[in-house]
Protein backbone atom coordinates (compact mmCIF):
# COMPACT_ATOMS: atom_id res chain seq x y z
CA UNK A 1 0.00 0.00 0.00
CA UNK A 2 1.07 3.38 -1.11
CA UNK A 3 2.71 5.71 2.13
CA UNK A 4 1.61 9.41 1.62
CA UNK A 5 2.96 12.59 3.89
CA UNK A 6 -0.52 13.69 3.47
CA UNK A 7 -3.86 13.12 1.79
CA UNK A 8 -3.32 16.88 0.75
CA UNK A 9 -0.64 18.91 0.46
CA UNK A 10 -1.51 22.79 -0.36
CA UNK A 11 0.76 25.29 -2.13
CA UNK A 12 -0.05 28.54 -0.83
CA UNK A 13 -1.66 29.62 2.31
CA UNK A 14 -3.84 32.93 1.21
CA UNK A 15 -7.28 33.67 1.53
CA UNK A 16 -8.10 30.06 -1.35
CA UNK A 17 -5.48 28.11 0.43
CA UNK A 18 -6.22 28.57 4.11
CA UNK A 19 -9.99 28.08 3.40
CA UNK A 20 -8.95 24.14 1.35
CA UNK A 21 -7.08 23.72 3.89
CA UNK A 22 -9.81 24.18 6.63
CA UNK A 23 -12.45 22.32 5.06
CA UNK A 24 -10.40 19.26 4.53
CA UNK A 25 -9.06 19.00 8.27
CA UNK A 26 -12.96 19.58 8.94
CA UNK A 27 -13.64 16.71 7.01
CA UNK A 28 -10.83 15.02 8.81
CA UNK A 29 -8.28 14.81 5.69
CA UNK A 30 -4.72 14.87 6.87
CA UNK A 31 -3.12 18.36 5.34
CA UNK A 32 0.08 19.90 4.86
CA UNK A 33 0.15 23.66 3.56
CA UNK A 34 3.37 25.36 2.51
CA UNK A 35 4.32 28.80 2.58
CA UNK A 36 7.30 30.88 1.03
CA UNK A 37 6.85 33.56 3.79
CA UNK A 38 7.12 33.49 7.17
CA UNK A 39 4.39 33.53 9.65
CA UNK A 40 3.50 37.45 10.43
CA UNK A 41 0.98 37.45 13.51
CA UNK A 42 -2.01 40.49 12.87
CA UNK A 43 -0.08 42.83 15.46
CA UNK A 44 3.52 42.81 13.33
CA UNK A 45 1.53 43.40 10.48
CA UNK A 46 -0.17 46.36 11.99
CA UNK A 47 3.34 47.33 13.63
CA UNK A 48 4.73 46.99 9.51
CA UNK A 49 2.11 49.12 8.25
CA UNK A 50 4.27 52.39 9.24
CA UNK A 51 6.70 51.29 6.38
CA UNK A 52 4.65 48.65 4.17
CA UNK A 53 2.12 49.36 1.32
CA UNK A 54 0.78 46.08 0.79
CA UNK A 55 -2.41 44.68 1.90
CA UNK A 56 -4.37 42.01 3.41
CA UNK A 57 -6.94 39.17 1.06
CA UNK A 58 -10.67 40.72 1.02
CA UNK A 59 -13.35 38.31 1.33
CA UNK A 60 -15.90 38.18 3.65
CA UNK A 61 -18.95 35.90 5.26
CA UNK A 62 -21.81 37.40 2.90
CA UNK A 63 -24.63 38.46 3.99
CA UNK A 64 -24.51 40.37 6.82
CA UNK A 65 -27.07 43.23 8.20
CA UNK A 66 -25.64 46.27 6.19
CA UNK A 67 -24.68 49.38 8.31
CA UNK A 68 -26.50 53.16 7.86
CA UNK A 69 -25.47 54.43 4.16
CA UNK A 70 -22.60 56.49 4.73
CA UNK A 71 -23.82 60.50 4.43
CA UNK A 72 -21.51 60.81 1.22
CA UNK A 73 -23.28 57.93 -0.44
CA UNK A 74 -26.73 59.60 0.87
CA UNK A 75 -25.43 62.79 -1.09
CA UNK A 76 -24.29 61.06 -4.27
CA UNK A 77 -26.80 59.33 -4.86
CA UNK A 78 -29.28 62.44 -4.51
CA UNK A 79 -26.61 64.68 -6.62
CA UNK A 80 -25.72 61.87 -9.46
CA UNK A 81 -29.18 59.71 -9.68
CA UNK A 82 -30.96 62.55 -11.52
CA UNK A 83 -27.94 62.74 -14.25
CA UNK A 84 -28.41 59.06 -14.90
CA UNK A 85 -25.61 57.72 -12.37
CA UNK A 86 -26.82 54.77 -10.02
CA UNK A 87 -24.90 55.23 -7.40
CA UNK A 88 -24.94 51.88 -5.06
CA UNK A 89 -23.61 51.31 -1.01
CA UNK A 90 -21.04 48.32 -1.96
CA UNK A 91 -21.14 45.25 0.71
CA UNK A 92 -17.00 44.91 2.11
CA UNK A 93 -14.96 42.26 3.05
CA UNK A 94 -15.81 44.19 6.54
CA UNK A 95 -18.28 43.32 9.49
CA UNK A 96 -21.34 45.02 10.91
CA UNK A 97 -21.42 42.69 13.71
CA UNK A 98 -19.51 40.74 15.50
CA UNK A 99 -18.67 37.48 13.98
CA UNK A 100 -16.46 34.65 14.47
CA UNK A 101 -15.38 35.97 17.40
CA UNK A 102 -14.21 39.69 15.13
CA UNK A 103 -15.24 42.68 16.02
CA UNK A 104 -17.81 44.82 13.85
CA UNK A 105 -16.00 47.78 12.10
CA UNK A 106 -15.87 50.68 14.39
CA UNK A 107 -14.30 52.72 11.43
CA UNK A 108 -10.80 53.63 11.98
CA UNK A 109 -10.52 54.23 8.19
CA UNK A 110 -7.62 51.91 7.84
CA UNK A 111 -8.61 48.85 5.59
CA UNK A 112 -5.11 48.91 4.16
CA UNK A 113 -2.72 47.75 4.64
CA UNK A 114 -4.25 45.74 7.39
CA UNK A 115 -7.29 46.45 9.71
CA UNK A 116 -5.97 47.23 13.29
CA UNK A 117 -8.88 45.34 14.84
CA UNK A 118 -9.64 42.80 12.60
CA UNK A 119 -13.15 43.29 11.74
CA UNK A 120 -11.82 43.16 7.74
CA UNK A 121 -11.60 39.66 6.86
CA UNK A 122 -8.08 38.34 6.00
CA UNK A 123 -6.84 34.64 4.71
CA UNK A 124 -4.55 34.45 7.56
CA UNK A 125 -7.87 34.01 9.57
CA UNK A 126 -8.52 30.85 8.25
CA UNK A 127 -4.61 29.63 8.88
CA UNK A 128 -5.11 29.93 11.94
CA UNK A 129 -8.22 27.78 12.20
CA UNK A 130 -6.45 25.27 9.52
CA UNK A 131 -3.87 24.98 12.53
CA UNK A 132 -6.23 24.82 14.87
CA UNK A 133 -7.64 21.35 13.33
CA UNK A 134 -4.15 20.11 12.63
CA UNK A 135 -3.14 21.52 9.28
CA UNK A 136 0.59 21.03 9.38
CA UNK A 137 1.86 24.78 8.23
CA UNK A 138 5.26 24.87 7.23
CA UNK A 139 6.18 28.76 6.76
CA UNK A 140 9.47 29.77 4.73
CA UNK A 141 8.80 26.75 1.77
CA UNK A 142 9.47 27.72 -1.36
CA UNK A 143 7.43 25.26 -3.71
CA UNK A 144 9.80 24.91 -7.10
CA UNK A 145 8.82 21.64 -8.40
CA UNK A 146 5.55 19.48 -9.05
CA UNK A 147 6.62 15.95 -9.61
CA UNK A 148 4.72 13.62 -12.49
CA UNK A 149 4.25 9.94 -12.12
CA UNK A 150 4.07 7.55 -14.76
CA UNK A 151 0.66 8.81 -15.71
CA UNK A 152 1.24 12.30 -15.84
CA UNK A 153 -0.38 12.91 -12.63
CA UNK A 154 1.52 15.04 -9.63
CA UNK A 155 3.35 12.36 -7.11
CA UNK A 156 4.85 14.98 -5.24
CA UNK A 157 6.04 18.29 -4.51
CA UNK A 158 9.46 19.70 -3.84
CA UNK A 159 10.22 22.84 -1.66
CA UNK A 160 13.20 24.75 -0.59
CA UNK A 161 13.77 26.14 2.74
CA UNK A 162 16.13 29.60 3.69
CA UNK A 163 19.12 27.15 4.78
CA UNK A 164 18.62 25.33 1.10
CA UNK A 165 17.69 21.71 1.96
CA UNK A 166 15.29 20.64 -0.54
CA UNK A 167 12.04 18.71 0.48
CA UNK A 168 10.25 16.24 -0.96
CA UNK A 169 6.02 15.58 -0.13
CA UNK A 170 4.12 12.96 -1.73
CA UNK A 171 0.28 12.81 -1.08
CA UNK A 172 -2.73 11.82 -2.59
CA UNK A 173 -4.07 15.31 -3.82
CA UNK A 174 -2.31 18.82 -4.60
CA UNK A 175 -3.90 22.03 -4.50
CA UNK A 176 -2.04 24.75 -6.02
CA UNK A 177 -3.02 28.14 -4.97
CA UNK A 178 -0.26 30.54 -5.03
CA UNK A 179 -1.88 33.30 -6.68
CA UNK A 180 -1.88 34.18 -10.54
CA UNK A 181 1.64 34.86 -11.28
CA UNK A 182 3.27 31.95 -9.07
CA UNK A 183 0.74 29.45 -9.98
CA UNK A 184 1.03 30.05 -13.55
CA UNK A 185 5.31 29.75 -13.13
CA UNK A 186 5.01 26.73 -11.03
CA UNK A 187 3.13 24.55 -13.39
CA UNK A 188 5.08 26.02 -16.32
CA UNK A 189 8.28 25.28 -14.61
CA UNK A 190 7.30 21.66 -13.61
CA UNK A 191 5.40 20.97 -17.55
CA UNK A 192 2.18 19.81 -16.21
CA UNK A 193 -1.61 21.08 -16.28
CA UNK A 194 -0.76 23.02 -20.25
CA UNK A 195 -2.00 20.72 -22.84
CA UNK A 196 -4.13 23.92 -23.54
CA UNK A 197 -1.00 26.14 -23.94
CA UNK A 198 -3.57 28.33 -22.23
CA UNK A 199 -1.50 28.32 -18.42
CA UNK A 200 -0.06 32.10 -17.68
CA UNK A 201 -1.76 33.75 -20.91
CA UNK A 202 -4.62 36.41 -20.80
CA UNK A 203 -3.41 38.23 -17.79
CA UNK A 204 -5.56 40.85 -16.50
CA UNK A 205 -5.15 43.56 -14.88
CA UNK A 206 -7.29 46.71 -14.58
CA UNK A 207 -5.93 50.79 -15.23
CA UNK A 208 -7.73 53.87 -14.55
CA UNK A 209 -7.76 57.39 -13.93
CA UNK A 210 -8.40 59.11 -10.29
CA UNK A 211 -9.76 62.60 -10.11
CA UNK A 212 -9.60 64.33 -6.76
CA UNK A 213 -12.12 67.64 -6.40
CA UNK A 214 -13.28 69.92 -4.03
CA UNK A 215 -17.13 70.10 -4.03
CA UNK A 216 -19.96 72.77 -3.11
CA UNK A 217 -21.08 71.00 0.04
CA UNK A 218 -18.87 68.87 3.34
CA UNK A 219 -19.28 65.43 2.87
CA UNK A 220 -16.75 64.61 5.57
CA UNK A 221 -15.55 61.30 4.14
CA UNK A 222 -12.92 59.09 6.14
CA UNK A 223 -15.61 57.10 8.41
CA UNK A 224 -15.25 53.38 7.27
CA UNK A 225 -14.08 51.66 4.44
CA UNK A 226 -11.49 53.41 2.49
CA UNK A 227 -13.85 52.89 -0.62
CA UNK A 228 -17.83 52.93 0.11
CA UNK A 229 -20.07 53.32 -2.90
CA UNK A 230 -19.49 52.97 -7.00
CA UNK A 231 -20.67 53.70 -10.10
CA UNK A 232 -21.32 49.95 -11.89
CA UNK A 233 -24.07 50.44 -14.58
CA UNK A 234 -21.40 51.42 -17.27
CA UNK A 235 -20.11 47.67 -17.16
CA UNK A 236 -23.42 46.32 -18.84
CA UNK A 237 -23.94 49.18 -21.91
CA UNK A 238 -23.69 48.66 -25.33
CA UNK A 239 -20.44 51.31 -25.76
CA UNK A 240 -18.71 47.65 -24.55
CA UNK A 241 -18.77 46.80 -28.19
CA UNK A 242 -16.96 50.36 -28.75
CA UNK A 243 -14.63 50.38 -25.77
CA UNK A 244 -13.68 48.18 -22.32
CA UNK A 245 -16.38 48.28 -19.26
CA UNK A 246 -15.82 51.00 -16.36
CA UNK A 247 -16.42 51.27 -13.23
CA UNK A 248 -16.43 54.74 -10.84
CA UNK A 249 -14.85 54.07 -7.28
CA UNK A 250 -16.27 56.74 -4.47
CA UNK A 251 -12.94 56.80 -2.70
CA UNK A 252 -13.78 57.08 0.92
CA UNK A 253 -10.29 58.59 2.39
CA UNK A 254 -9.15 60.47 5.68
CA UNK A 255 -7.96 63.31 3.77
CA UNK A 256 -6.16 65.60 6.29
CA UNK A 257 -2.38 64.34 4.73
CA UNK A 258 -3.68 64.66 1.17
CA UNK A 259 -5.07 68.80 1.68
CA UNK A 260 -2.18 69.92 4.40
CA UNK A 261 0.95 70.49 2.23
CA UNK A 262 -0.41 72.74 -0.11
CA UNK A 263 -1.95 75.02 2.41
CA UNK A 264 1.52 75.13 4.28
CA UNK A 265 3.11 75.92 1.05
CA UNK A 266 0.39 78.47 1.15
CA UNK A 267 2.11 80.25 4.26
CA UNK A 268 -0.78 79.41 6.34
CA UNK A 269 -0.58 78.39 9.78
CA UNK A 270 -2.21 78.14 13.06
CA UNK A 271 -6.50 78.73 13.66
CA UNK A 272 -6.28 79.84 10.05
CA UNK A 273 -4.80 76.73 9.13
CA UNK A 274 -6.33 74.61 11.15
CA UNK A 275 -9.96 76.78 9.52
CA UNK A 276 -8.59 75.79 6.06
CA UNK A 277 -7.53 72.10 6.75
CA UNK A 278 -11.17 71.61 8.11
CA UNK A 279 -12.62 72.99 5.38
CA UNK A 280 -11.32 71.55 2.59
CA UNK A 281 -10.74 68.18 4.55
CA UNK A 282 -15.36 68.21 4.37
CA UNK A 283 -15.50 69.05 0.86
CA UNK A 284 -12.63 66.86 -1.06
CA UNK A 285 -13.78 64.12 -3.00
CA UNK A 286 -12.35 61.56 -5.18
CA UNK A 287 -13.62 59.15 -8.11
CA UNK A 288 -11.61 56.91 -9.71
CA UNK A 289 -12.48 55.14 -12.85
CA UNK A 290 -11.11 51.49 -13.53
CA UNK A 291 -11.46 50.18 -17.45
CA UNK A 292 -11.44 46.91 -18.33
CA UNK A 293 -8.76 44.68 -20.10
CA UNK A 294 -9.50 42.93 -22.22
CA UNK A 295 -7.39 39.42 -22.80
CA UNK A 296 -4.85 39.02 -24.84
CA UNK A 297 -2.77 35.43 -25.20
CA UNK A 298 0.40 37.36 -25.74
CA UNK A 299 0.01 39.09 -21.91
CA UNK A 300 1.35 36.40 -19.76
CA UNK A 301 3.62 34.70 -17.36
CA UNK A 302 6.31 32.59 -18.69
CA UNK A 303 10.01 31.50 -16.91
CA UNK A 304 12.48 33.35 -18.58
CA UNK A 305 14.57 31.42 -21.03
CA UNK A 306 17.94 31.56 -19.41
CA UNK A 307 17.87 34.09 -16.20
CA UNK A 308 17.60 31.89 -13.30
CA UNK A 309 16.51 33.03 -9.50
CA UNK A 310 17.51 31.53 -6.88
CA UNK A 311 16.26 28.39 -6.92
CA UNK A 312 17.00 27.93 -10.29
Amino acid sequence: MTQYDADVVIIGSGALGANAAFQLAKAGKSVIMLEAGPYIPLWKVIENYRNSTSKRNWCAPYPLPPEAKPYMVQRMQAKLGPLGYQVIHEPHARISQPYDGRPACAGNNNCEPVCPIGAMYSGDMHVDKAVALGVDLRTESVTWKLEKGADNQIVAVHYRKPDRRNIRLSAKKFVVAAHGLETAKLLLMSEVANSSDQVGRNLMDHTGLSMTFLVDEPLWTGRGSVQHGSIATRRDEPSRAQHSAIRYSLRNLVPNIDVTPSLLRQGLMGPELDAAIRDRASRIMNISTMSETLPSPTNRVIPHPSRRDAIG
